[in-house]
């Protein structure tokens, strides 16, 4: 019988079984089949709904959350805070380490599965960390992959034949850890089997609807559970917490630019295959992929944002703290990025810092995938120079 493991040269410690019931007294059963979903999908999506269902039967005894579907403008953080539906607790709840052990160790890097009670709870966080075995401590990148992935497909333990997405992530979680980087790759909500492209990631939509009432988003849950759990790393051993990035694609990359502009820990971002012309891909009749085309860009289409809330001001959120953009050239999505790019380098600009950076890379044969080696280079300068090196911004337009 194939072993994946064996056949990458690996050592994986143990599978993950999660048994935790999260349902609540009177609640039927979710649970997603098994063939279509991560490992991490059983922690974290039934957190969700527990987390939903607490403050639907709390609605009398609190007061009612603002409408996050009123236009609101992205200058400042707070309204785009409540735009993209972040749970209150998530900016202010303790972290509780619920599990934490070693599942592999591949070439002087150990991998830990870990799970996190973030936001006071129900919410749970399931993610994998990477650490060199070098014992010193490095910064911080929060690694996020894309649909149809998962932290443990990221780091390269997982068989690809699981997905029926091609590849496309290129092992970057594990290639950052050997770059000189803490890593922690969460898991987001999507599933590893992908039905017609008009009606995948059912399971994060049917949490999004569920959320809307309440005045949350899954994108802003999501990002409020991986804003929390940076309290939880800042102490860790092996970890500069003073130093956190962020890099992800797709799904990821909006997640990880959404992260940025609300959360000014981040000291750098990377957007990999995600900028695009926000108001062609919501609004626009040709676009070859706008939201409005597919049922699985539910969770992604914010109501009645535009114009406040387009990627440049939303970048200005970011500035002046550096921000790398990834685009392929043969990406559906890099003729609307190349558009707006200079959008983008004129809301830095405007920020009037002399210290950041706004770097982008087009790859010309590059498709949706993650490029990696201008990225990493990038975060290299801004994470890992010493205090003495030259703090000329770098990659200047």
């Amino acid at each position: 019988m194939f072993d994946f493991a064996d056949a990458i040269g690996i050592r994986i410690f143990g599978k993950y079984t999660n048994n935790t019931d999260h349902r609540l007294p009177g609640e039927s059963a979710d649970y997603p089949n098994e063939n279509r979903v991560t490992e991490g999908f059983g922690v974290v999506y039934p957190s969700i709904h527990a987390f939903l269902t607490a403050k639907a039967s709390s609605l009398d005894a609190q007061p009612n959350r603002k409408d996050s579907h009123s236009t609101v403008g992205a200058e400042n953080r707070e309204q785009l805070i409540d735009a993209l539906g972040v749970p209150g607790e998530c900016q202010e709840s303790s972290v509780r380490l619920v599990l934490r052990e070693q599942i592999a160790e591949r070439h002087g890097i150990r991998i830990d599965r870990i799970v996190l009670e973030v936001c006071g709870g129900p919410l749970r966080l399931y993610g994998l960390v990477g650490q060199s075995l070098d014992g010193q401590e490095k910064p911080l990148v929060i690694a996020l992959h894309g649909s149809a992935a998962s932290p443990e497909r990221i780091f390269g333990l997982d068989d690809p034949s699981r997905y029926q997405i091609g590849e496309y992530h290129h092992e970057f979680a594990f290639r950052l850890a050997k770059a000189g980087f803490a890593v922690f790759a969460p898991q987001l909500t999507t599933e590893i089997k992908l039905r017609a492209v008009q009606h995948f990631n059912q399971y994060r939509n049917a949490v999004d609807l569920r959320a809307m009432p309440l005045g949350y988003r899954i994108q802003g849950i999501e990002i409020g559970m991986i804003s929390n759990a940076i309290d939880y790393f800042a102490s860790r051993p092996g970890i500069a917490g003073d130093s956190v990035a962020a890099y992800g694609i797709s799904l990821g990359g909006q997640t990880a630019f959404y992260l940025a502009a609300i959360d000014d820990r981040l000291d750098a971002v990377v957007v990999s295959q995600w900028i695009d012309d926000r108001a062609k891909k919501l609004l626009g009749k040709n676009h070859p992929i706008a939201n409005w085309r597919f049922v699985s860009e539910l969770s992604n289409t914010f109501f009645d944002i535009l114009p406040e809330n387009l990627d440049s001001r939303v970048s200005r959120l970011i500035a002046p703290r550096p921000m790398f953009i990834e685009i392929g050239g043969d990406d559906q999505r890099a003729k609307g990025a190349e558009a707006v790019l200079r959008k983008l380098e004129a809301a830095h600009k405007n920020n009037k810092s002399e210290s950041y950076g706004l770097c982008y890379q087009i790859y010309g044969q590059g498709k949706h995938e993650i490029m990696f080696d201008g990225a990493v280079e990038f975060l290299q300068y801004w994470l890992l120079r010493n205090e003495s090196d030259n703090l000329d911004p770098y990659c200047m337009y």
